[in-house]
């Protein structure tokens, strides 16, 4: 399955995501990471997290290679194994956001999804 996972400032507990590379928990990590690396299947509902706004956010395109759990029912899953596929430039957001994004304005109508 084809993911979007966010970031600000490109790491999380000292992990940096670098593309092209493969990330799997163990069980044992898994508890302590909340149940795997999170993601969203649709890339506007990383804005329910991540404020598009802000200008510290990246957005990485991720494909799941292990187990997936629903975290919320409406937009939030993990897995415990993926690999970063790449960074999606900001250039790229109005599109992924079929134009609800526009690039220096927000989404549209200042609203969050």
């Amino acid at each position: 399955m084809i993911g979007y996972k966010g970031h600000k400032n490109r790491e999380y507990k000292h992990l940096r995501y670098k593309t092209g590379e493969t990330y799997e928990l163990t069980d044992e990590k898994l508890k302590s990471y909340g149940f795997g690396y999170h993601f969203c299947k649709n890339f506007l509902d990383v804005n329910d997290y991540y404020n598009f706004e802000d200008d510290s956010i990246v957005i990485y395109e991720v494909e799941t290679l292990g187990q997936i759990r629903i975290i919320r029912e409406d937009n939030l899953y993990s897995t415990d194994k993926m690999i970063v596929l790449r960074e999606i430039p900001r250039s790229e957001w109005e599109k992924l956001s079929d134009g609800l994004y526009k690039i220096g304005t927000g989404l549209e109508n200042n609203e969050k999804r």
